[in-house]
């Protein structure tokens, strides 16, 4: 998958843990995938500025 290293155990199950407690034990998890493109962080951005009013 382009070269990515694959997750740490430890990590894949701080996920799981992290779900579980979210969603409960009626989702399953199917794949675990670390996102390349740089562009979520940079929409994460906008859509936290957009969300403070201007004074």
């Amino acid at each position: 998958m382009n070269n990515v290293p694959p997750l740490p155990p430890a990590l894949l199950a701080v996920i799981a843990a992290a779900i579980h407690a979210t969603y409960g034990p009626r989702l399953h998890i199917v794949a675990v995938v670390p996102l390349t493109d740089p562009d979520w962080a940079r929409e994460g951005r906008r859509d936290i500025f957009s969300s403070h009013r201007l004074r």
